[in-house]
């Protein structure tokens, strides 16, 4: 008996041993690109590899029992010591970032009781995002983004988005929509209702606090990225994030639930235990984690965005008005050819920026901040160009 045991110690011995040899983060780095936080992890495991290679060689040498039940002990543990250390470093990493100054948005944003925020009408705000860019965004009296050009005709363009259209990291006049109107002159007067970080049910809130403005013979075009689609409250997808979000004051947000909408504070939608797997997605765990959520939830996701779009579009058809739905994409899109969620599976009728994304990574880099994301100025020329073409495309009085 004790010498079967020692045979199965000089194998676990082995098998660790190499392990050790294989998963280090020289050896992985040189056909993965690695994170600080991924070198961590695999760090943490190539210690716990060579203890339990060690404690098989001391058994194999010794032969004393105790040094075997603790390496069987150690390799039964092996995969909840795993899960701790990612969970550990996980919360280690929000308390650094939330320690370390970061991204900050001052003088923008002001609660909402419906919206979760909004922008502060008449005001200055400012947004840094170190290494990328320091800009500073002028709100008008009716809460949007001002555009410098907004064109003088009477048929208007209401767009309602996040991000991407409301031209995070550039000034009023560098925004594609700002670009946009001043290349349609005045065939049609911009308006530019998108928040950073809105989801579908924020976007169709704003849409319905401002229907009043929206005249017959107007266009409301929704153009959320398909992140926008992610932000839903009530799957608690997107909620961990927003609920640890230092650049945004928020208190409840909107969700729709099958009897209405009903509002809550993201905080409550998920634990400690979500908030750093959502977090660290890539960490083992964080992606099992947001794979199996995209596997169970992307159908929800998309009835739900359905549901969102079709209320949108009565809305805007009941005031006379014309509505399109429009899908920005970011420069990681550009670069995959694909967005997170097969948008095609949509039953709203959509159009897309896709084919309009350059080409090569050369070009995609250019058009993005470097660790930010977001688009550059020349970015949001190119998202102006392609918009134009599709309007047109959409609307025969802009052509």
């Amino acid at each position: 008996m004790r010498s079967k045991l020692r045979l199965l110690s000089a194998i676990v011995a082995a098998v660790f041993a190499v392990l050790a040899a294989v998963l280090n983060p020289v050896v992985v780095g040189r056909f993965i690109p690695l994170g600080w936080l991924q070198i961590v992890y695999i760090l943490i495991l190539e210690i716990a590899f060579v203890a339990i290679a060690v404690l098989a060689i001391l058994y194999f040498r010794s032969g004393r029992r105790w040094l075997f039940v603790l390496t069987a002990a150690a390799v039964a543990l092996l995969p909840i010591f795993a899960a701790a250390a990612e969970l550990a470093l996980g919360y280690a990493r929000l308390l650094v970032a939330y320690s370390l100054p970061g991204e900050e948005v001052t003088d923008l944003f002001q609660p909402d009781p419906h919206l979760g925020w909004r922008h502060s009408p008449n005001t200055l705000g400012r947004h840094i995002s170190p290494g990328n860019f320091d800009v500073v965004y002028r709100i008008d009296a009716a809460g949007r983004k001002a555009i410098d050009r907004p064109g003088r005709a009477a048929r208007k363009l209401h767009v309602f988005g996040d991000s991407f259209l409301f031209g995070a990291g550039v000034t009023n006049g560098e925004t594609a929509l700002d670009l946009l109107a001043a290349r349609i002159g005045d065939r049609a007067t911009v308006r530019n209702h998108a928040v950073m970080s809105y989801g579908l049910e924020q976007m169709f809130f704003a849409l319905r606090r401002e229907l009043d403005a929206v005249e017959p013979g107007d266009t409301v075009v929704f153009a959320p990225q398909s992140e926008a689609l992610e932000r839903n409250f009530i799957l608690r997808i997107q909620a961990c994030h927003v609920a640890m979000d230092r650049t945004t004051p928020v208190g409840k947000l909107p969700i729709w639930r099958e009897e209405g909408f009903d509002f809550v504070r993201p905080i409550d939608e998920c634990g400690l235990a979500e908030i750093i797997l959502a977090s660290t997605p890539e960490l083992p765990l964080g992606r099992f984690y947001r794979d199996r959520r995209y596997r169970t939830q992307t159908d929800a996701l998309l009835e739900s965005a359905d549901r969102v779009f079709a209320q949108a579009a009565r809305l805007v058809q009941e005031r006379g008005a014309r509505f399109l739905l429009v899908f920005p994409v970011s420069g990681d899109q550009c670069a995959s050819g694909k967005f997170g969620i097969d948008l095609r599976r949509l039953s709203t009728p959509f159009v897309t920026f896709l084919p309009f994304c350059p080409k090569n990574p050369e070009a995609v880099a250019g058009l993005r901040y470097p660790t930010d994301g977001r688009w550059t100025p020349e970015g949001n020329l190119w998202a102006a160009r392609a918009l134009e073409t599709i309007l047109e495309a959409q609307l025969p009085e802009l052509r």
